[in-house]
């Protein structure tokens, strides 16, 4: 009975940040790698579920618990004592929050983008797992008596389908990953800030100044003798309100064209001014301009995640002595080891050379998950004397610990296999 895979991910939108995927140790690890897929269902719905909670399997157990807007999972055998397994999770949790700012945690946006913590996990796994490390067996009384007084929440097969009424199978488990993750076609914006709060405001109380000033000229055009010019003048400032909403629009949702919708916006509402330049005087125009542009701007400015959180950014270059992806939809670099030593490591090893030399950079040690990119890979690999072999991500949909390492360059082992 041991511990042997854990996650932590932020509860608000079940962002994994770090997560222990090591199968070395375990029995059934194809058992291990669906109950991997259960912890990271239960991470995306962490939300809507108890803080302290157990979610029992036929091989193992899954227990978690959140606090902090962060959510704890450890995977371990289903006999695992759970007073164990909740004192596991305490110590990390200590252990997290003491190594990452709250900020920090609080502002990623890439999945693993804290995996650097799993030496920690690791080290407190292993005190766990050694019988001859249990002693904290008998600091336990206290967590004990919180057990048995609030027992934690006993998660059913139910509570993991979506809206109740999708099947538990671990086919459809593994399809309702994948839909999720698929990104917003036009990416997502980062976290609103002050700025874009300030541009809202007033885009919203000069679209209200200008609607409810067309209003008043069309029941004065009513009161008065008929003229054409009323229904236009009108016409222009509901026209001109609307566009300072399509402004609120680009600032909130973003688009493919927002740029150029952005200046487009901008020079109708500027016409619009000009046509009404006989009905407002020079400040009015000139603040309905100046909102206008400094609603532009925001829009140019906002920064907006274009691609999954493993790539680079569009315009980032490799730097230097990294090959970057051949493909022009893919931003993606890669690093093609020199030394004897860093070929040899094990797909832990090469992960944290891979973090360590990236520090700077957005980015992380990638699965070969296509037949495309695999042929890339290797053709690299061929060109470099020193360079002996690679590592191949078995699955498409969840790569996380289904690796083989490589080196037949003539017969390379498919991708996506399962």
């Amino acid at each position: 009975m041991s511990i042997h895979n854990i996650l932590i991910s932020r509860t608000s939108d079940g962002l994994l940040l770090t997560a222990n995927t090591d199968t070395r140790g375990c029995s059934d690890p194809e058992e291990l790698k669906k109950s991997f897929n259960q912890a990271k269902l239960l991470a995306r719905i962490s939300a809507r579920i108890p803080d302290r909670a157990t979610y029992v399997m036929d091989q193992f157990a899954i227990h978690m618990i959140s606090a902090l807007n962060l959510t704890y999972l450890v995977i371990c055998d289903s006999n695992y004592p759970s007073v164990l397994a909740f004192a596991f999770l305490d110590e990390v949790q200590r252990e997290f929050l003491q190594s990452n700012e709250r900020s920090h945690v609080e502002s990623v946006t890439r999945p693993y983008a804290l995996i650097q913590f799993d030496t920690s996990l690791q080290k407190i796994k292993q005190r766990y797992n050694s019988s001859r490390s249990l002693q904290s067996k008998l600091n336990l009384s206290q967590l004990q008596e919180e057990i048995r007084l609030r027992p934690p929440h006993m998660i059913t097969p139910e509570e993991l389908r979506p809206g109740g009424g999708a099947s538990a199978d671990s086919s459809n488990d593994i399809q309702t990953h994948f839909t999720l993750a698929i990104p917003k076609r036009y990416g997502n914006y980062l976290p609103i800030n002050l700025l874009v709060v300030v541009s809202i405001c007033l885009n919203c109380l000069c679209a209200f100044m200008n609607f409810t000033r067309g209003i008043t000229v069309i029941n004065d055009a009513h009161i008065e003798d008929f003229s054409k010019d009323h229904y236009q003048n009108a016409a222009s400032f509901i026209f001109c309100s609307f566009l300072l909403l399509f402004q609120i629009y680009l600032m909130c949702y973003p688009r493919k064209q927002r740029k150029p919708l952005a200046c487009a916006t901008l020079g109708s509402v500027c016409l619009c001014q000009l046509y009404l330049w006989e009905l407002r005087n020079n400040v009015q125009i000139f603040f309905h301009v100046t909102v206008a542009c400094y609603g532009t701007f925001v829009i140019f400015t906002r920064p907006v995640q274009e691609k999954l959180p493993h790539l680079l950014p569009i315009d980032a270059p490799c730097p230097s002595g990294w090959v970057p992806s051949p493909s022009e939809d893919d931003f993606s670099c890669y690093y093609i080891s020199n030394t004897t030593q860093e070929v040899r490591a094990t797909w832990y090893e090469s992960r944290d050379l891979c973090q360590k030399l990236i520090t700077n950079m957005d980015g992380y040690l990638l699965a070969i998950n296509n037949q495309e990119e695999l042929t890339f890979i290797v053709n690299l690999v061929k060109q470099r004397p020193t360079a002996l072999g690679w590592w191949t991500g078995l699955n498409d949909l969840k790569t996380e610990g289904v690796w083989v390492y490589d080196t037949d360059f003539n017969n390379p082992v498919p991708a996506g296999l399962m």
